[in-house]
């Protein structure tokens, strides 16, 4: 159950409540987190949660994986891998570089670029939840 919740909080983006304990989702910051999603050079990595929306453009040069962050209190955010290099950023949501790990000038590099392209806005509205219809058959039943 809390890989399935998990999972969907990682399609649709952190949009959750006040974080609790019973809300904390799992990190890794090897690359290899099972809460991760790919993502290629150019796409957008980031987080929605509470109304802010944290994002990232991805430079050239490799793979990435994204892991949320959170929520535990005010430590939510993302965090960025790059696959080949084993480098990773993790960004708070206030924008800002919370910790990193780079093996190398190149890697550190790549952080810099990922960093550099950070903003921080409004997140999009959630849909309207859908329901069935609340009176009549919605035309489905016939009697003859």
């Amino acid at each position: 159950m809390k890989l399935v919740l998990l999972a969907l909080l990682l399609v649709i983006g952190i949009s959750a409540h006040h974080g609790t304990a019973e809300h904390v989702l799992a990190l890794s910051n090897d690359c290899k987190s099972v809460v991760s999603r790919r993502l290629e050079p150019g796409e957008l990595a980031g987080i929605s949660y509470q109304g802010t929306l944290v994002q990232a453009k991805l430079p050239a040069g490799g793979g990435y994986i994204t892991t949320p962050v959170g929520p535990v209190g005010t430590d939510v955010g993302v965090e960025i891998c790059h696959v080949e290099s084993g480098a990773y950023i993790r960004i708070g949501l206030d924008g800002r570089e919370v910790s990193r790990v780079a093996g190398d000038a190149a890697a550190n590099d790549r952080l810099d670029q990922i960093m550099a392209s950070v903003t921080v806005g409004v997140a999009p509205p959630l849909p309207a939840p859908v329901s069935p219809p609340r009176s009549g058959d919605g035309g489905l039943l016939s009697t003859r």
